[in-house]
């Protein structure tokens, strides 16, 4: 039932005469539930009404038979208070006091994220909510595992560890994220262990460790795995380019992630909101400004249905790095205060700092203004990722890097690692200092170093250490 089937799914509800109907109840709560994924939420509260007369005018059920029925249709209708726990929540403890055992309809091997590789990225709805979303999780998903058998097993430890990330407090989120992996693979939930794995490539970008994790989640290595969902196929390429994106290696994003022609591979429409936001920063780390300046108001309308906030301040973060990108300073300032202001109340810095390269003179400005803790946490904590992704590139992509280096950007490489000045440097090899300025770029983009961090000739050293 892919989405392009959206409508002949219920003209073929509407056509099937009624009785026929009554008579398979659960495929017609199944049917329910993927009318949720697809957001054909109009049609399936018309085919609950459906269910509900069928359940009224069979009077040979009996009242275990009526009870489990309307227990199994108290989890579709969770799915309509959906990135609402609480909400969800209140329908799953009907449920289980109706339900005599598992319900039918729930599958422990269905993506309990919808294929999106964050929780708060569904879940956190407001600003201001951070700490009572973590809390709120924590209280409903243990009467959710008893009804469902550990379905999403892991996930509000998994939301504890990305609360920390999203603050910056990265030493502090190792212990949640262990027990989200240790949870989630004790109850065979791998939807959950990719989740845990999005995290862990974040934070070890700022530990300068390279992740093996991004070149397993190729799709080639991933078609070869043994899973039961292939939609995590689509999960996986999300982590991957992101990852590679953050990065600074936009060759190895999977392409159908910044592709605009709409021959996207599908992805159920929960998990669009978090879709949109990495497709957003694929597109910042190949330096397609205006493509994503065109696509933003589509992707930050699919983030309002749901309140999905931290989706929404993933784009307007992008959207202040893209127009930095392009040199438009006014509207650069404009988005960032805005960015700010959502992300000031909880501490949500790491969108920011992720976008460093582009954003860090407007941060700077921003430090001495309104929102000033805010970019000033965010600069400190770009600053770490930019020394540890600094780090990777020089351990894992640098000697190839050197190999290509020309004899001529050698010579220059090699003494601008010496510290001498561009002007130096342009009258000892008899060249001009804009020449020199453009070789160098041509050097610093081989040797993976980024062209808008601080300490260039820094990370020149290392390459040189006898200069």
């Amino acid at each position: 039932m892919r989405p392009q089937h959206r409508q002949h799914l219920f003209d073929w509800l509407r056509e099937c005469p009624p009785e026929i109907l009554w008579q398979y109840p659960q495929a017609v709560l199944i049917i329910m539930r993927r009318m949720f994924s697809l957001n054909m939420v109009p049609e399936m509260l018309q085919v609950k009404e459906w269910y509900v007369t069928a359940l009224e005018r069979n009077t040979a059920l009996s009242q275990r038979e009526r009870d489990n029925y309307y227990g199994e249709l108290e989890v579709i209708l969770s799915f309509l208070a959906f990135n609402s726990i609480t909400g969800m929540s209140e329908h799953h403890r009907r449920a289980y006091k109706l339900l005599s055992g598992a319900p039918q309809t729930l599958s422990k091997q269905g993506i309990w994220t919808f294929g999106a590789p964050s929780v708060l990225g569904l879940y956190l709805r407001t600003g201001c909510s951070l700490r009572q979303t973590v809390e709120d999780m924590q209280e409903c998903m243990p009467p959710y595992y008893l009804l469902s058998g550990w379905h999403g097993a892991g996930a509000a430890e998994l939301t504890e560890a990305e609360a920390l990330l999203l603050q910056g407090r990265i030493d502090e989120m190792d212990m949640p994220l262990q027990k989200a992996y240790y949870q989630a693979e004790k109850h065979g939930q791998e939807c959950i262990t990719i989740c845990c794995d999005f995290l862990e490539m974040q934070r070890d970008l700022f530990r300068g460790v390279y992740s093996s994790k991004a070149e397993a989640y190729s799709r080639h290595q991933w078609q070869l795995q043994p899973w039961k969902q292939s939609m995590l196929l689509n999960t996986a390429d999300m982590c991957a380019g992101f990852y590679y994106a953050l990065l600074g290696k936009p060759e190895y994003i999977p392409s159908w992630l910044t592709d605009g022609n709409g021959q996207q591979p599908s992805v159920l429409y929960p998990a669009r909101p978090c879709r949109n936001y990495i497709s957003a920063q694929c597109l910042l780390a190949q330096g397609q400004y205006t493509e994503l300046l065109v696509r933003w108001s589509d992707w930050e309308q699919e983030c309002r249905p749901y309140s999905n906030f931290l989706c929404l301040l993933y784009l307007q973060v992008q959207r202040a790095a893209a127009f930095a990108g392009r040199g438009d300073v006014t509207s650069c300032r404009a988005s960032l205060k805005q960015a700010l202001e959502m992300a000031e109340a909880d501490k949500l810095v790491l969108p920011l700092a992720q976008n460093i390269a582009l954003l860090r003179p407007y941060l700077e400005q921003e430090a001495q203004g309104e929102y000033s803790a805010a970019a000033a946490a965010a600069l400190h904590l770009g600053q770490q990722l930019e020394a540890g992704r600094g780090q990777i590139m020089s351990a894992r992509f640098a000697e190839a890097g050197l190999q290509e280096l020309t004899e001529q950007e050698l010579q220059i490489a090699q003494l601008a690692a010496a510290r001498h000045t561009n002007r130096e440097i342009a009258q000892r090899l008899s060249l001009s200092e804009g020449t020199i300025k453009q070789y160098l770029n041509k050097i610093f983009a081989k040797l993976q170093i980024d062209a808008a961090a601080k300490n260039k000739r820094h990370q020149l050293e290392r390459f040189f250490p006898n200069s």
